[in-house]
């Protein structure tokens, strides 16, 4: 019987993916069309557009993404600073050598992303390398412990502040969901999609997340499509 009363713990394929590249490859850009439209992409613009009416002229802004997976974010942030000619470096950070290869392959007229392989757990970046740390869809991945250490990670590379975008646990998210992963056949997504609601998480676990971290500029924020924003930049 599934249960929403507390996070999944059940890994995703993903996690420990060491199958055809072509299996995630397709979950990818199944993974891209979710973001579009059920408004993971929009969370993220929405806070970085609000963040840059303080931004000096002419500065580069320089965008650490975690878990980057199948990229789309940074092509979306690209798009958007190309479009109001604002200058922007995105680094895309993975730790998985198949979204890497995918990423790279699909996105060479993107001289603005640059690619790392490493882990979010142990950033090997300088502090305040960046002036904004992003994620998306990334820490239902990791159980309470991990996103501590994670979100401290980010606090200490990020000069101004934080975006973590990622997805609800209800009732009605895991059912969409299950719904829609009944038309694809890429076993993948078929398993991973309806898995992270069930490792998502509740607003209460969120505020608790935030106390623990004592990171107070953070901010809990809902979205539509049953996601939430867990954003704030640090205080002047």
């Amino acid at each position: 019987m599934i249960s929403l009363k507390s996070r999944s713990k059940e890994e995703e394929i993903m996690d420990g993916f060491s199958g055809d590249p072509a299996d995630i490859e397709h979950a990818y850009r199944l993974i891209e069309k979710v973001n579009r439209f059920l408004g993971g992409t929009r969370v993220v613009l929405r806070y970085l557009k609000r963040y840059s009416r303080r931004w000096p002229a002419g500065a580069t802004i320089r965008i650490l993404d975690l878990g980057s997976g199948a990229t789309d974010i940074p092509r979306a942030i690209v798009d958007w600073a190309r479009k109001k000619n604002l200058k922007i470096r995105v680094f895309a950070l993975d730790i998985l050598a198949e979204a890497l290869r995918y990423s790279r392959n699909k996105l060479r007229d993107y001289p603005e992303i640059r690619f790392v392989q490493a882990s979010a757990l142990d950033l090997p970046f300088g502090k305040e390398s960046f002036d904004y740390v992003i994620s998306s869809m990334f820490f239902h991945h990791l159980d309470e412990e991990l996103l501590v250490k994670v979100l401290g990670e980010a606090d200490r590379t990020a000069r101004r502040g934080i975006i973590v975008n990622d997805l609800l646990r209800y009732w009605r998210a895991y059912l969409w969901i299950l719904f829609f992963s009944c038309f694809t056949k890429n076993r993948m997504f078929k398993k991973d999609a309806p898995l992270s609601v069930l490792k998502g998480f509740r607003p209460r676990e969120i505020r608790t997340l935030i106390q623990k971290t004592s990171l107070r500029y953070l901010k809990f924020h809902y979205h539509f499509g049953h996601r939430f924003a867990l954003t704030g930049e640090r205080p002047a």
